[in-house]
């Protein structure tokens, strides 16, 4: 699929919001290349320091026509794509700001037409031409809080869900999430700072990211930033609130793996699907509350070894998935076991192979005790759509739950979510 044919499905190209003087000068981008956008050059600052400058979005399908709401995730970017006027060959030159803003990160797949067209993500880049992101010079709480002014507009802008914040950054935008989340926790949902370190913001502690869920992810190979840092943040942050974070140190990729770990959108990266586990997290929400990981599985068939436990066992991919097998029972499905009576309140499936092959049609079953009654379905799914929200109409308390498929064809789940109360 082409750049362009991706962007489109996702309803809008790049597009620059920005506020100055309480001015609102959102300008929009809808139907227009990525070039036509780099020439608007729109510089308005959307925080209250100098050094702030506008930030970029890109809206997911279905923003313009669906009540929503969809998840926001803001990328802050690293020291390498500051913006500062300056004229040294850089990324740093006034010129280059959509090309600074779309050197790393989520928008830099957006602008490249690899972005998944089905993913869900409002996502907002800021810009910088600061050594930082949300440092309190002098410890005054009050200053460059630039952040948490750009979520707010956000909020103010598009169709926000505001328990499914998520902020990510690389290198100084690491460090940017972490301090984001220390000063503003009520807003976020998740944090995932990749090769980067806590910056010891004055007037802040590390625990005043109050359980916020973070994963760090950084290589062990890094030559610009030692591991140790994130080893370091992510144990002290599990020592004031118990299995709060999480670290991942793959042995190679050095500075740059964060490259890495953003490109990949289903298998991962040494199992650093970031999407999928950010899907995951809700502000305020216990990790009890996904109940289906881990589960005993059983099925209709299974094509060669592609076992109905693969679609429980946590990672979206494509080479640990179920699979039915290829001509089949006409009804195929899958069915959890929640090993005892839970109140069941939606679900989400990963599916598909490859960018193809999503299930089209199926239905969500619980047990009633005596029989199955469905509670969620859908129908009309596009062959690349391999993201499906499962939302009941109304709680049910069930032992088991099953899937079933009503395309009468193969079935293929990278991974099933059933998620409610223990």
């Amino acid at each position: 699929m082409t750049a362009h044919r991706v962007l489109l499905a996702m309803a809008a190209l790049l597009l620059v919001a920005c506020i100055s003087d309480g001015e609102d000068l959102l300008e929009e981008g809808l139907g227009q290349t990525s070039a036509a956008l780099e020439e608007r050059k729109v510089l308005h600052q959307v925080c209250t320091r100098p050094s702030c400058k506008n930030y970029w979005f890109a809206l997911p399908a279905g923003h313009e026509t669906s009540a929503g709401p969809f998840p926001l995730l803001i990328y802050l970017h690293g020291s390498g794509e500051r913006t500062d006027g300056s004229a040294d060959g850089m990324c740093r030159a006034e010129t280059s700001n959509f090309a600074c803003a779309t050197a790393a990160g989520p928008l830099k797949h957006v602008k490249n037409g690899s972005w998944p067209a089905d993913f869900p993500f409002i996502v907002v880049a800021p810009q910088t031409m600061a050594w930082s992101f949300d440092y309190p010079t002098g410890g005054d709480r009050t200053r460059n809080r630039e952040t948490e002014a750009v979520v707010r507009d956000a909020i103010t802008r598009f169709k926000v869900d505001p328990t499914r914040i998520y902020v990510t950054g690389w290198s100084m935008g690491a460090g940017g999430a972490l301090t984001a989340a220390a000063r503003y926790p009520e807003l976020f949902a998740a944090v995932v700072p990749i090769a980067g370190k806590w910056g010891s913001p004055p007037g802040y502690a590390l625990c005043d990211v109050g359980g916020v869920r973070v994963w760090g992810l950084h290589a062990q190979n890094d030559g610009t930033t030692h591991w140790s840092h994130t080893q370091r943040f992510v144990s002290a942050l599990n020592s004031c609130y118990p299995n709060s974070a999480r670290g991942t140190y793959p042995v190679s990729g050095g500075h740059s793996v964060a490259n890495t770990i953003y490109a990949h959108f289903g298998s991962g990266y040494e199992g650093t699907n970031i999407y999928a586990w950010m899907l995951l997290q809700r502000r305020g929400a216990s990790p009890a509350e996904l109940l289906s990981e881990g589960r005993p599985a059983s099925a209709s068939s299974v094509h060669e070894a592609h076992a109905p436990g693969n679609a429980v066992d946590g990672t979206m991919s494509d080479e640990s998935r179920w699979v039915s097998a290829s001509g089949g029972p006409a009804t195929q499905w899958l069915e959890l076991d929640l090993q005892g009576s839970r109140v069941v309140r939606s679900g989400r499936l990963f599916t598909g192979y490859g960018d193809r092959f999503a299930i089209g049609s199926a239905r969500l079953e619980a047990w009633d005790g005596t029989g199955w009654s469905s509670v969620a379905s859908f129908s009309a799914n596009p062959a690349t759509k391999q993201i499906v929200e499962l939302t009941l109409s109304a709680p049910v308390t069930t032992t088991r739950v099953r899937l079933v498929g009503l395309d009468n064809g193969q079935m293929r789940i990278r991974e099933l979510q059933i998620f409610g109360d223990m």
